[in-house]
């Protein structure tokens, strides 16, 4: 399994469940809620690879994330089958000063992925070659510096905390030197 970017063990973000929030990806609205914020909380001890066994009998397996820029991380987390993205802002840190503390913002289902699909954001992708880091995309990846061959993208707004899926013709994203 390929993963974009992970934080590593000494400064890895905390999750902040304490609050619900409501978002709206595409059409779809989606609430951060109670659910989600018990997600969080459990996922809130896990690493990349690391695994947890809600109260429910769902399996939660947390695959890492990373920066888009400006206090706000994209994560990503199995339940079950189905993959998920989150965004999250950064609020502040723990205490002990180690540790971010984030609030997610928004989840959404990603499609089916195959091996050779990442989740690329962080200003790795972008439209009409101009970097954007509020482009999120799935790209198929084919070791060029290019990926040209984009299945789904969104844009993230910020100011409305929505996501938003966009056409994928002229979405391109960069090759960050590839990792296996």
């Amino acid at each position: 399994m390929v993963f974009v970017a992970a934080c590593d063990r000494e400064h890895r973000p905390e999750r902040s469940s304490a609050v619900e929030t409501t978002s709206i990806v595409g059409t779809s609205s989606i609430a951060a809620g109670s659910t989600g914020a018990y997600e969080d909380s459990l996922m809130d001890a896990l690493f990349p690879g690391d695994t947890a066994l809600t109260r429910g009998g769902d399996t939660l397996v947390e695959l890492g994330g990373g920066s888009i820029n400006d206090g706000y991380y994209v994560g990503q987390y199995r339940k079950n089958s189905t993959r998920y993205a989150k965004i999250e802002r950064f609020v502040g840190y723990r205490p002990d000063g180690k540790r971010a503390i984030l609030l997610t913002l928004l989840r959404f289902p990603l499609p089916v992925m195959d091996s050779t699909q990442w989740l690329m954001y962080g200003g790795m992708c972008g439209v009409n070659d101009t970097s954007d880091v509020n482009v999120l995309a799935i790209a198929v990846n084919n070791d060029d510096s290019v990926y040209r061959n984009i299945s789904h993208a969104w844009r993230f707004d910020r100011a409305k905390v929505t996501l938003s899926e966009i056409p994928t013709a002229n979405v391109v994203c960069w090759n960050q030197g590839g990792e296996d």
